[in-house]
């Protein structure tokens, strides 16, 4: 990460260290191998009231992760070992659902583009101030998602991940193993937009039978199953785009 002349300098970070901040406002994992950079994000971060953790190299962070619940993670996307964007795409798809926010040097919309779509929920291009870092993570954390232990829940559907269990508030929704992946999907990834050939590489990469026709189909079967009569449904058709899942209470 590269910080501007109007960020806390490094003296300040410093002095920062020695504070001690009783309330924590949540978890934050800093993906970043430039030791001192990171000391400096995570100094400030740490002087917002979040607890911070720092990991350098991108083969420690499914190690890291395993062992401990974050809400936001702030990645660089050049790292040692693994890239930002294969990071992501494999927490996506392993059922992560916490917070992203994607830091780089990369300007390109294609390069913006891609990371959101590995799975990013920010991008944030360097330079960057720490003020405007610190509103996207607070933004992050004021997402309408439920996430509890193995639990998915966005408004009143939620899917288990491990006992592979749909319910509509209290009544359990069969799906079928492509749908259950298609949502659980989608839900753990709320108000981002895919495409119906995103959802394929991502959800059905190593079928070989399926297509983006086979996607949509799918789509429409399970807003039929989770959607109630007169409501809105929290799976969303962006037209002439792709499909979101985002929650439909004001």
């Amino acid at each position: 990460m590269v910080l501007d002349t109007c960020d806390i300098q490094a003296q300040e970070v410093i002095q920062v260290r020695m504070q001690n901040n009783s309330e924590q406002k949540g978890s934050i994992l800093i993906v970043e191998d430039d030791r001192e950079l990171a000391m400096l994000t995570s100094a400030f971060l740490k002087q917002e009231g979040y607890d911070v953790d720092v990991v350098h190299s991108g083969e420690k962070v499914a190690e890291i992760i395993s062992q401990k619940e974050y809400d936001i993670l702030v990645l660089d996307w050049m790292l040692p070992g693994k890239e930002g964007v294969d990071i992501i795409k494999e927490y996506r798809q392993t059922g992560g659902v916490k917070g992203i926010i994607m830091v780089t040097g990369n300007r390109k919309v294609d390069d913006i583009e891609r990371g959101i779509d590995s799975g990013a929920d920010d991008y944030l291009t360097k330079p960057f101030s720490m003020k405007e870092l610190s509103a996207r993570v607070r933004a992050l954390q004021r997402r309408p998602l439920t996430y509890k232990g193995n639990v998915i829940q966005i408004d009143d559907v939620s899917v288990d991940v491990k006992a592979h269990v749909v319910k509509r508030g209290d009544e359990e929704i069969h799906l079928f193993p492509r749908e259950f992946a298609l949502l659980k999907f989608l839900m753990s990834n709320p108000g981002v937009v895919f495409s119906p050939e995103n959802l394929l590489n991502y959800v059905w990469e190593a079928e070989s039978d399926a297509t983006p026709d086979s996607i949509r189909t799918n789509i429409r079967r399970i807003r039929q199953k989770i959607a109630k009569d007169g409501e809105p449904c929290i799976l969303v058709n962006v037209h002439g785009v792709g499909y979101k899942v985002e929650s439909q209470r004001s």
